[in-house]
């Protein structure tokens, strides 16, 4: 069925459902360092912004992948919100918070933890 001919409030529902699982592929994918899920949840021309890395999303990947080379990763999505400004307007807020493990002298600790918020 053609988006144009579903009920609105259930165009919503599977819109939101659709973006929430695009959060998740990313966090797997870092998480598990497997680059083509991670691939998957980026537009040809997007662009990410961390705060330390402002680029195209293959170049993201890149840096991701040569910064946590010896880190095992937890990403976990918090107080998700994800609104419609406009049917073609989605607003996502979220808090974002991941743990790294680090091997030192073939012992794993918990070396930092990370958060930012959204919006």
């Amino acid at each position: 069925m053609p988006t144009s001919e579903r009920d609105p409030e259930l165009q919503t529902l599977l819109d939101r459902q659709a973006i929430h699982d695009v959060l998740m592929r990313y966090s797997r994918g870092l998480d598990r360092h497997d680059r083509k899920v991670l691939e998957s949840v980026y537009w040809p021309d997007a662009v990410d912004d961390h705060i330390t890395y402002r680029g195209d999303a293959k170049g993201f990947i890149e840096y991701s992948w040569e910064f946590t080379k010896d880190m095992r990763t937890s990403h976990m999505l918090l107080n998700n919100l994800i609104e419609f400004d406009s049917a073609y307007e989605p607003a996502v807020r979220l808090i974002i918070s991941a743990i790294t493990t680090c091997r030192a002298r073939s012992v794993e600790r918990i070396s930092s933890w990370a958060g930012g918020i959204s919006t």
